[in-house]
């Protein structure tokens, strides 16, 4: 009689286990999913950080100045801008001014501004942070 039952319960006990590890694994590929798509999603941002000093400005771009060259930002209809926190229109935005802000890329991966502060460059070391002495 002890042998029916410690076979019943031997092939339990193999079960339990056997569903607890594969609940396991669906867990784990679950999680390492949810990784990968947050990683995915990360690389493939809808906005992303741009500065520069403005070169030149046309009606529907500006041109930034760079050590290789120019880079071209599109101005769209929603592109917002300002300067000391107030809002203003893209043509107040000038040659020499420093623009930093957020770019998007449209349909054909042209960058296009949502938004962008103009002003002067910060100096270098000007946005470090400084021990306070006690």
């Amino acid at each position: 009689m002890k042998s029916p039952m410690l076979r019943i319960l031997a092939i339990t006990t193999a079960l339990l286990f056997a569903g607890s590890a594969v609940a396991a694994e669906k867990a784990v590929s679950s999680v390492s999913g949810d990784t990968e798509t947050a990683a995915a999603k990360a690389s493939t941002r809808s906005t992303y950080p741009f500065r520069g000093e403005v070169e030149s400005v046309e009606s529907d771009h500006l041109l930034l100045a760079r050590k290789d060259g120019t880079r071209k930002v599109v101005i769209a209809s929603e592109s917002q801008f300002e300067r000391d926190g107030k809002s203003i229109a893209a043509a107040e935005v000038k040659p020499g001014d420093y623009v930093k802000g957020l770019l998007r890329k449209d349909g054909s991966g042209t960058e296009v501004v949502v938004k962008a502060s103009a002003g002067v460059r910060p100096e270098k070391g000007s946005t470090k942070k400084t021990k306070k002495n006690s």
